[in-house]
């Protein structure tokens, strides 16, 4: 097995051995920062013991690990830059800062997955979870991809995102969520455009919205959930 770090941010690549052609994505950034996809990411081949390569890389300084599924198609060029630039004249322009005009933006500038999110205790649980996620990836059951947070220090969670294309697809959104559903997922889920994350829009933002638009909701005694937009 090779490593290499990269100081100071301690960015990090394994060579690891799998089988198949799938892609995973391992991330050196900080386990606690929301991004989106980036060309930082070192590249390995999908493996078959996904508890031991989790377990190798949970508390090995490694923000994120990715898997991206297999029948993955080739995503559409966004224009971050364009959007960010966009945020900045909506800003200054009077208008109101709402879900429509930033979904305004997104479909402007072609930004537009999402993820459902939710968090696990550190552990053999998220052990568990990750294995259950990550074979359905690959098995072409869930999103285009998923991530995992590695040990995020003091609170000992981690999050779990899985992507869709399109956050405005009303039915691409619910269809992701019976999928996690039907992997065995039953905690709370929570559901975020990726142009949230790129406009830095997070909790207590001073325009009052929440950075997660729609959360589903497992109950137990009818063995059903319920999603509820949250805007």
């Amino acid at each position: 097995m090779n490593s290499g770090w990269f100081s100071p941010k301690c960015f990090c690549h394994h060579g690891v051995d799998f089988i198949g052609s799938i892609t995973a994505l391992v991330w050196g950034v900080a386990a606690f920062q929301d991004l989106p996809v980036s060309p930082l990411m070192a590249t390995v081949t999908v493996m078959t013991d996904f508890l031991s390569f989790f377990a190798f890389f949970r508390d090995d300084g490694v923000g994120w690990i990715s898997i991206n599924s297999p029948i993955e198609s080739e995503e559409t060029e966004n224009d971050v830059i364009g959007l960010q630039q966009s945020w900045e004249q909506l800003k200054d322009s009077g208008r109101p800062v709402c879900l429509q005009t930033i979904t305004e933006l997104a479909h402007t500038h072609q930004v537009l997955t999402g993820k459902w999110l939710f968090y696990v205790s550190t552990g053999l649980k998220v052990d568990h979870v990750w294995s259950l996620v990550s074979r359905a990836t690959l098995q072409e059951s869930l999103g285009h991809s998923t991530k995992v947070s590695s040990f995020m220090g003091g609170d000992r969670t981690h999050v779990i995102c899985i992507y869709n294309r399109d956050f405005t697809n009303t039915e691409e959104v619910l269809q992701l969520e019976n999928r996690i559903r039907a992997v065995g997922i039953k905690c709370q889920l929570l559901y975020k455009p990726d142009v949230y994350t790129y406009l830095g829009i997070y909790r207590n933002n001073s325009w009052g919205l929440r950075p997660t638009i729609h959360e589903s909701v497992f109950d137990l005694a009818t063995n059903c959930s319920k999603v509820t937009s949250v805007q």
